[in-house]
């Protein structure tokens, strides 16, 4: 009788697959928090608001007017995990890509990652339903 046995390197990988999952890196929407509630909150009054500000920043990243009931917290994995690669590669970051907020208003999604700063400031990267960059700033 033939014994069989298994590389040491093939061990390693049995067992980091059997620990980790084969997809243990994959992005997802970051829970509900209050860090989210300040997102859904800000993303709210930007779609609602009347105010001559909130419109010149609806106009400068291409964010629809629209009712209440069209803004809402994103929890789908799929798309979290699309915004969140548009997310690092719009503002360059290194390692994997981040889990993420993700905030939808109509037909734009704002994204946005707590602890990547330029400076003392959050970076907010708005995307089509397409994930195409439509804007980004910091606040």
């Amino acid at each position: 009788m033939m014994k069989r046995t298994l590389m040491p390197g093939l061990w390693l990988a049995l067992v980091a697959v059997c620990l980790f999952g084969s997809n243990a890196a994959a992005q997802q929407c970051l829970p509900e928090d209050d860090e989210l509630e300040s997102l859904y909150g800000f993303s709210l009054e930007l779609a609602t608001s009347t105010s001559q500000e909130y419109a010149d920043q609806r106009a400068w990243f291409d964010i629809p007017m629209t009712e209440a009931e069209n803004v809402a917290r994103v929890f789908d994995n799929a798309v979290c995990k699309e915004a969140s690669k548009k997310y690092k590669q719009q503002f360059q970051l290194t390692g994997p890509a981040p889990d993420v907020y993700v905030v939808q208003i109509d037909t734009r999604y704002i994204v946005l990652e707590p602890n990547t700063r330029r400076g003392e400031f959050q970076l907010y990267l708005v995307l089509d339903l397409d994930f195409n960059t439509t804007g980004s700033w910091g606040g």
